[in-house]
């Protein structure tokens, strides 16, 4: 059985004001305040439209894995595990050196080192990679932060709400537990999109769901 699909998705996201400290999870610099001890989280929408807010001005989302979803929209307390890998705004490109007047025209100018520095220091950042399991939040502020991870996502305007009910319309198993991610097209300036998968071997089931993120903008309450 395989099946594709066209839908559309809500994902909101943002991370943790608070929630249960770990001992190796602490909130990188510049992506969010630490976490402190809240109740449990199971909504997935809720744990990106935190992931999202976390990430501050330094960060961005590059990357969203939500793995074994339930057919309610939480994310399965045995295997279920969210994960958000993130980009870092490059520095703005300091100035060229100021021109020495005495320096005779057609002369030789100082070398300008400053764009193999900034190419070296995207290359060797580090930052922070959210995952949710069980309920919980761990920020590892220590991930490799490539610098061909550029794909600057937004804040998804569909929910995985939408996205699971847009599956079962277009006949997903029933309560079976998806796979969903969701992702910038390279070439197609703004364009998101996510897509969604089921399988069980088993049980020979193979179901996809792909779709760009299209819905209509979401207003939260006050």
């Amino acid at each position: 059985m395989h099946r594709a699909v066209g839908v559309v998705v809500v994902l909101s996201l943002a991370l943790l004001p608070s929630c249960k400290k770990k001992e190796d999870a602490q909130a990188a610099s510049g992506a969010g305040t630490e976490l402190a001890s809240t109740a449990p989280v199971t909504s997935v929408d809720e744990m990106l439209k935190r992931s999202f807010e976390a990430l501050g001005d330094e960060y961005f989302a590059a990357d969203i894995d939500i793995n074994y979803v339930r057919a309610d929209g939480t994310l399965d307390p045995t295997y279920g595990e969210l994960t958000v890998e993130t980009g870092k705004h490059p520095r703005p490109k300091p100035p060229r050196p100021a021109d020495d007047p005495n320096r005779p025209v057609g002369a030789p100018a100082p070398p300008d080192n400053s764009e193999q520095i900034t190419m070296m220091e995207t290359v060797m950042a580090k930052c922070p990679q959210i995952t949710w399991q069980k309920g919980e939040v761990t920020v590892r502020r220590d991930a490799s932060c490539s610098m061909f991870r550029s794909r600057m996502l937004k804040r998804p305007r569909c929910s995985i709400v939408s996205i699971l009910a847009a599956a079962r319309d277009a006949g997903a198993p029933a309560n079976a537990l998806a796979k969903v991610s969701f992702d910038a097209v390279f070439g197609d300036d703004g364009v998101q999109t996510w897509s969604l998968s089921i399988d069980d071997s088993p049980r020979d089931i193979h179901f996809r769901h792909e779709g760009k993120d299209d819905c209509e903008a979401i207003v939260e309450k006050p």
